[in-house]
């Protein structure tokens, strides 16, 4: 782990993810440990990626002091609710990509990017730990049929 100007610190970064049997919620322990015989000031971040559209966050932006959040693609019916131990800041942003057509460059959206992330400080041998509990939702709005087809060749 880098600081400013160079400097170096021996960290140790733990994740523990729980899951229960018959349920969408998870769980994750996050634990930094300070190694080194300094204290120091890590800026920590989770980055998750969802092929889900907010219409709230299909843009760049940030915010701050977030005790819980719930993203909601209301086209899918499916919907996460995030609960944090300590108050995060999270920055948020659409993943796109570039191509050409015949009317030019055109954007297609790809998924919504959402980065987690603490300032703290760190005294030598210390820990800092945040706790992410994360639950699923799905609404099934549409009814989908499948369709058994069979071909016979002769």
């Amino acid at each position: 782990c880098s600081g400013t100007s160079d400097e170096r610190y021996r960290v140790r970064v733990e994740k523990t993810i729980n899951l229960k049997a018959n349920s969408s919620a998870v769980e994750i322990d996050y634990k930094i440990t300070n190694l080194d015989s300094k204290e120091f000031s890590p800026w920590f971040g989770v980055e998750l990626n969802y092929s889900l559209k907010d219409p709230h966050l299909n843009r760049i932006g940030e915010v701050h002091d977030l005790k819980n959040i719930n993203i909601n693609d209301q086209w899918y019916g499916v919907r996460i609710d995030f609960e944090f131990s300590r108050p995060t800041s999270m920055w948020y942003f659409p993943v796109e990509t570039i191509s050409e057509s015949e009317s030019g460059l055109e954007r297609t959206y790809q998924e919504l990017s959402l980065l987690f992330h603490w300032n703290f400080e760190l005294a030598p041998k210390a820990s800092w730990g945040v706790k992410i509990h994360k639950n699923i939702k799905i609404k099934w709005k549409k009814c989908i049929k499948f369709y058994n087809i069979s071909i016979n060749f002769n």
